[in-house]
């Protein structure tokens, strides 16, 4: 409603001429004629006109600084007549917009209206944004002091100039316990050095920054607190350091339970992120795997398995969902010094707030009974080089006749096919295998031998050498 009336024009004017002449130049606008300069001013009272235009031929001397006395917020224009520059002065004094006289009216009175309407608009929009920045702050302010984080700010020299509600809490101190103070009076003493580094490099970089810092609360109790630090900068000048603050003290017990529980237990335990990437082993699993943590976290769970089981690896932590599901895989694979064993992983998800951030898996080595194993220390022992496939013709063992004769390693060897040794393989007449082996330096090998097949846990096929021909 005031809106609406602050943009009616009132016109004070005896010479109907003057009042036709200002309605064909502001056509469109609402303008409201009246003669009687007393009628002017009640209405100027009552209804709350926003821009009055004064004909400076009315009866009433000056009649612009009653309108102004009545309404301060007017804007007024004087029309027509002739003042002298004192009067002129005066009436600008007394707080006129502007004065057009009768010879310019068709040309300068459309331009003062206008200037009164933009000036008006944009003093709504001004008046509309402060009142908008105050509700905004009220309501920032209210969910700072409400937030389930504690928030803080700090000055240059890492005194508090701000705490929440949450950092009380937090701290078991009041706000003038805290305000004036520096923040890492209350850090423990062993990390006060850790966390003045921290802060520097925050301020003098200007970047944001996440950092866990231990602090005393007024009972002498360790909290730590994850620390997320942005700098508050106005006019390209860096003005403090806003911190939000979230005590992980509980989360950062259970992860040191955790591990203790990890490091005592006789059960391999491995994490994996989503990436498939190793995180944390403990002693067992290094025993299980044959690694040092050092030469597996950061990398993938296919460094270990053999080749032709790497997809197999990938898809059983790939596949893996959110729940309690707890899947279950053996893979065949190589520890750092190139013995092979199978493994068992047994696999469950790690979420973290509802979302899979990785993998759990405990980690067993399959023990194969003693009767369904070929004993390597029997085929070490033979003179004439031994040669085991599985099913798939993929090798599973060569004795060292055959690796000092090629100039192989077994951990070269196993898990290939087997052409990765065998150039070509002929049967002889009289039963027996002719078999082209290709060294390592290149050297080629021509043995004649003897093929059996291999049944049950061990299906494939045992070849074992009779001659060696060159």
């Amino acid at each position: 409603m005031e809106m609406e009336s602050q943009n009616r024009l009132l016109a004070v004017s005896a010479n109907p001429a003057t009042l036709r002449e200002c309605q064909e130049i502001l056509v469109g606008r609402e303008v409201t004629w009246v003669e009687d300069p007393q009628k002017a001013l009640r209405m100027v009272e009552e209804e709350g006109i926003g821009l009055v235009l004064i004909d400076c031929e009315v009866g009433e001397k000056e009649l612009w600084k009653r309108v102004k006395e009545r309404n301060s917020r007017i804007s007024i224009i004087l029309l027509g007549g002739e003042l002298s520059a004192e009067e002129l002065i005066q009436a600008y004094r007394d707080g006129i917009y502007d004065y057009v006289p009768q010879p310019r009216l068709s040309t300068d009175l459309k331009r003062a209206v206008e200037r009164i309407e933009e000036r008006r608009e944009l003093g709504r929009k001004e008046d509309n944004l402060q009142r908008k920045l105050k509700e905004s702050e009220r309501k920032y302010r209210g969910l700072i002091e409400h937030a389930n984080d504690a928030i803080f700010t700090l000055a240059a020299n890492g005194i508090f100039t701000f705490v929440n509600g949450k950092m009380e809490e937090v701290t078991g101190r009041k706000r003038e316990e805290l305000v004036g103070e520096r923040f890492s009076d209350f850090v423990v003493p062993e990390g006060r050095e850790n966390f003045e580094r921290s802060f520097q490099r925050i301020w003098s970089q200007g970047n944001s920054e996440e950092i866990e810092v231990k602090v005393l609360d007024k009972e002498g109790k360790r909290v730590t607190l994850a620390i997320h630090s942005t700098p508050i900068v106005v006019d390209v000048e860096l003005m403090g350091i806003q911190c939000i603050a979230r005590d992980i003290t509980r989360r950062k017990e259970s992860e040191e339970r955790f591990r203790h529980i990890a490091e005592t237990t006789e059960e391999g335990i491995v994490t994996f992120d989503r990436e498939g990437r190793f995180t944390s082993l403990n002693k067992a699993a290094k025993g299980v795997l044959g690694y040092r943590s050092d030469q597996l976290l950061g990398e993938s769970l296919q460094k270990v398995v053999i080749s032709q089981e790497r997809e197999m690896a990938q898809s059983h932590l790939r596949d893996l969902s959110s729940g309690d599901e707890v899947r279950s895989a053996d893979f065949s694979v190589f520890t750092s010094d190139g013995q092979a064993r199978k493994v068992v992983f047994q696999t469950k998800p790690l979420e973290k707030g509802g979302e899979l951030i990785g993998a759990i898996s405990v980690v067993n080595q399959v023990i194969v009974e003693s009767r369904e194993e070929i004993s390597e220390e029997i085929f070490n022992s033979l003179e004439n080089p031994v040669l085991a496939l599985n099913e798939r013709g993929e090798i599973t063992l060569a004795n060292q006749a055959l690796l000092g004769r090629t100039g192989y390693s077994i951990s070269e060897l196993r898990g290939e096919p087997i052409s990765h040794l065998i150039d070509q393989e002929e049967q002889e007449p009289d039963g027996k295998t002719r078999l082209s082996l290709k060294g390592k330096g290149g050297n080629s090998l021509i043995v004649l031998a003897h093929s059996y097949p291999l049944r049950g846990r061990l299906r494939g096929r045992i070849i074992i050498g009779e001659k060696v021909i060159s």
